[in-house]
């Protein structure tokens, strides 16, 4: 799945901080178009160069989702998660 031009809601830790769920927004009208829940996550990471800005709320060019793994980025912020399994509602 790919999803291209929206915003980062926020970020839950779930199952004791093994889950973790994206509520992502439209970047139009900044309502939740979805959340992906990546469950038991193996590895996460995160490199935010927003300078000093909040994460949450910021621009995300490309959600890709492949397999176990989800890729968001844009030039500022770079996410990437590997975990047992991802639903998504988007």
């Amino acid at each position: 799945m790919k999803l291209e031009d929206v915003c980062l809601g926020t970020i839950n830790f779930n199952n004791f901080g093994r889950d973790l769920i994206f509520d992502i927004w439209s970047t139009y009208n900044g309502h939740s178009l979805g959340k992906i829940h990546c469950k038991n996550v193996k590895e996460f990471e995160c490199r935010n160069m927003l300078d000093g800005e909040e994460l949450f709320g910021s621009y995300i060019a490309l959600v890709k989702i492949e397999s176990e793994t989800l890729l968001m980025e844009s030039g500022e912020v770079w996410i990437k998660v590997i975990s047992n399994e991802i639903i998504s509602t988007l």
